[in-house]
């Protein structure tokens, strides 16, 4: 538990410093932060229930979507104030490192291994943000087109 505490944590304080460097209006970086959190949260959580990291990302990247779609209407900022910062917390970074490596090493073979977990990771996460920001592109264009229905 105290291990899943400080992760929590340390995705909060890691996105929260990106943030500063992407400029981040200020009062909103406590924001970023938290839909870090809500990423590798949501990341972890799904590691109980599967043995996939594809799952667990796409999954993981929903919640950031979700909480990201949901934070750019409150606060009335473009969803990718929140999305970028956010998504850190699941990039391959260490994928595309093992990729470099082993491409240098000489090892084709785990190069390539690592090259396709490394793109098929970073095509769940892409999947998953593409498919919770259309979600909410349509829902929000049938409510005001409804609304306007009402009008005429």
């Amino acid at each position: 538990m105290i291990d899943i505490i400080s992760q929590l944590l340390g995705a909060f304080f890691a996105i929260f410093g990106l943030s500063i460097i992407f400029s981040v209006p200020k009062k909103y970086l406590w924001i970023t932060g938290l839909i870090g959190i809500v990423g590798w949260g949501v990341y972890l959580l799904m590691g109980n229930f599967t043995d996939s990291m594809y799952l667990s990302n796409f999954v993981g990247a929903l919640g950031i979507g979700l909480s990201a779609q949901i934070s750019a209407r409150i606060f009335k900022l473009p969803v990718t104030t929140f999305t970028i910062p956010g998504i850190m917390t699941l990039v391959p970074g260490s994928g595309m490192y093992n990729t470099v490596y082993y491409l240098i090493a000489g090892d084709e073979i785990l190069s390539r291994e690592y090259m396709i977990q490394t793109l098929l990771n970073a095509g769940s996460i892409a999947i998953g943000i593409f498919l919770m920001g259309t979600l909410f592109t349509f829902i929000f264009s049938r409510r005001k087109k409804h609304e306007y229905e009402d009008v005429i």
